[in-house]
């Protein structure tokens, strides 16, 4: 029950919670969660960045289930995209969510990026440059450490921008 409600829990809660989970041997459920809620980020930020903190600190390494780490960075990708432009305007809710997601990204022990860079496939990070090439607001130093971590496999990969034609401009 507790894991249909994770993302009605408070934020100041959510670790704790997770805790007693994994304790309770419901780390499988946990992890399968989290891969769920990478497939719509901006549903539950707070939420899909606390698990992802985890998932990217060894939390819930070797669980059955648990994403990879594709899964976990075109997620956290995606929610920046939706919430750089909105943290950019001032909303207020954003912000704190862009603080967290980039402090993460960041993280040294977590090497997101490191990871993404060895493990990926050349498809998924010609994806993945060409969300941060679509949405303008992502913060450049997430940029240039997803290009740097693409380019050390393939440094000929250019950003592959798969915005719909009718989102576009051209006619």
């Amino acid at each position: 029950l507790v894991i249909r409600d994770l993302p009605s829990v408070p934020v100041t809660l959510l670790d704790a919670v997770a805790d007693k989970l994994m304790e309770a041997g419901r780390s499988e459920a946990l992890a399968n969660r989290l891969r769920i809620f990478l497939l719509t980020p901006s549903r539950q930020p707070n939420t899909v960045v606390r698990l992802a903190r985890r998932w990217a600190l060894g939390g819930l390494e070797g669980v059955e289930g648990s994403p990879t780490i594709t899964d976990v960075l075109t997620g956290l990708l995606h929610l920046a995209e939706t919430h750089a432009p909105r943290a950019e305007r001032g909303d207020k809710t954003s912000k704190p969510v862009m603080k967290v997601l980039g402090d993460l990204l960041a993280h040294k022990k977590a090497d997101l990026f490191g990871r993404f860079g060895r493990e990926a496939g050349r498809h998924e990070m010609e994806r993945a440059m060409g969300v941060v090439a679509r949405c303008k607001a992502i913060p450049r130093e997430i940029a240039e450490r997803l290009e740097a971590a693409c380019h050390v496999r393939f440094p000929d990969l250019v950003p592959r921008d798969e915005t719909p034609f009718w989102e576009g401009n051209a006619i």
